[in-house]
């Protein structure tokens, strides 16, 4: 989690697209920078790592992913078990159905029963 609880919990149930300057405000991203700079941003960015100690920058690496591996484990464990079994609501097809005919989604799921009448 990247960007803290409240923020993913945002984007993750709401489904809503991170535009790619609040995915720079956020921390989900390293840089933002205009489709004409983008290369010579990389190269820039990659001249500098060759140019610094190559065993530091590897065993960096190396305890950051380690670091995010035992962090996040478990929990992606999980989370990829219930999005399994997530593929085989029918919820699924619709969504799928939406996108091919480009119109919003109306999940079977999320179709709440009538209220009863109010009592005054």
């Amino acid at each position: 989690m990247l960007c803290g609880m409240a923020k993913t919990k945002l984007y993750l149930l709401t489904g809503d697209f991170i535009s790619a300057e609040e995915a720079d405000k956020i921390g989900l991203v390293s840089a933002t920078v205009p489709p004409e700079r983008c290369l010579p941003k990389a190269m820039e960015v990659a001249r500098k790592l060759a140019k610094a100690p190559q065993h530091a920058l590897r065993s960096t690496k190396l305890a950051l992913n380690q670091w995010v591996r035992d962090a996040c484990l478990k929990s992606f464990d999980y989370s990829c078990a219930l999005e399994m079994l997530n593929f085989t609501e029918e919820d699924v097809h619709e969504g799928i159905a939406a996108i091919q005919q480009k119109r919003a989604p109306a999940f079977p799921s999320a179709q709440l029963p009538p209220l009863p009448p109010a009592r005054l």
